[in-house]
């Protein structure tokens, strides 16, 4: 693989920040365990999320 084509992961969070920036490839578990916390954390009284998703603020 050329330098160029190596994967690189940004995650999210519901309030847009930046919670992991991983250059390179990641195992699935690592990566669904981290998207997992995630999920399980509390929301941090942006805009309501609901079975459609998250309100991006504005």
């Amino acid at each position: 693989m050329l330098p160029r084509d190596t994967p690189s992961l940004l995650l999210f969070d519901r309030d847009g920040r930046l919670r992991l920036n991983h250059f390179g490839s990641i195992d699935d578990m690592v990566q669904g365990g981290v998207i997992g916390r995630m999920l399980a954390e509390q929301h941090g009284g942006g805009p309501p999320c609901d079975a459609d998703g998250c309100v991006a603020p504005s």
